[in-house]
């Protein structure tokens, strides 16, 4: 015969409760026959196994059957764990990746920026070709000092590039293949404002056109052939030319970004290179 364990647990309090508590001051007397406090009042022996019983079938009572309110043990392999925070990768210094590739060009009348690719067994200068066309005085001094030697002087066709052979084996940045996306984080290293010295000015891509790409790094003159590098340090582009493009009258552009100065950096994918006349 099963017998329920609500009719087990209320027979079993009961029979606890029959026992009775132990009173230590009947046990206990001092020498003059009167009542001791001592030993200090503890619980019953009656009332320690009718506190454990009731613990022990609470535990029975809670788990028996697997209801909804079942205790369940849970070992800790099964625990869920919080994963790890994850280090944000950190974005490469474009500036130390770079330095020992970039040059600061003067021709007399004007002051820009080069870079040099590799290509193949032979290095180039890259600039743009309003920085030295026409002009026949061409010193490009590279961050450490050094002049570089410039050889033959070649110009794209139909497009403000210009690129000098060198007959040093230096290293050179990575000319990247493929579009670019608007909101890629760029970086322009060059001879901001024409002082002689590289900076390096952060920014995004803003616009993409099948020749030039539109940026929000705030280059200037001196800027021009400054090499426009995505976060892995490759060339997509070179700082090319500024656009005012104000003009309040025109009520579409008031509070826009395009009611002000705009910048351009043109692309190098399918250049035609030709020789200087």
């Amino acid at each position: 015969m099963k017998i329920p364990l609500t009719v087990l647990f209320t027979a079993l309090i009961g029979a606890s409760a029959a026992v009775g508590a132990v009173n230590p001051s009947s046990v206990f007397r001092k020498a003059d026959g009167t009542p001791s406090t001592w030993p200090p009042m503890r619980p019953s022996v009656s009332a320690d196994f009718s506190s454990s019983l009731s613990n022990i079938l609470f535990g029975i009572r809670l788990d028996w059957g697997g209801g909804k309110n079942a205790r369940k043990p849970q070992d800790a392999a099964s625990r869920p764990v919080a994963p790890p925070p994850t280090a944000r990768p950190r974005r490469p210094d474009a500036f130390a990746a770079a330095k020992n590739k970039l040059a600061v060009i003067a021709t007399g009348e004007h002051v820009g920026t080069g870079f040099l690719v590799r290509e193949g067994a032979r290095t180039w200068l890259y600039t743009n070709a309003h920085v030295v066309r026409n002009r026949p005085y061409v010193k490009a001094t590279m961050l450490d000092g050094t002049k570089l030697a410039l050889g033959a002087r070649e110009y794209a066709h139909d497009v403000d590039f210009a690129r000098f052979a060198v007959s040093a084996d230096l290293p050179g940045l990575e000319l990247r293949e493929g579009l670019p996306d608007v909101g890629e984080r760029i970086t322009v290293l060059g001879n901001s404002d024409g002082r002689g010295v590289i900076t390096q000015l952060a920014g995004h891509i803003v616009g993409v056109g099948p020749m030039e790409i539109e940026i929000d790094a705030t280059f200037t003159a001196g800027n021009s052939g400054s090499p426009v590098l995505d976060a892995q340090g490759r060339v997509v582009a070179v700082a090319s030319y500024l656009r005012d493009c104000r003009n309040d009258a025109d009520w579409s552009k008031v509070d826009t970004r395009f009611n002000g100065i705009r910048r351009f950096a043109l692309r190098l994918q399918g250049v035609v290179w030709e020789a200087a006349q």
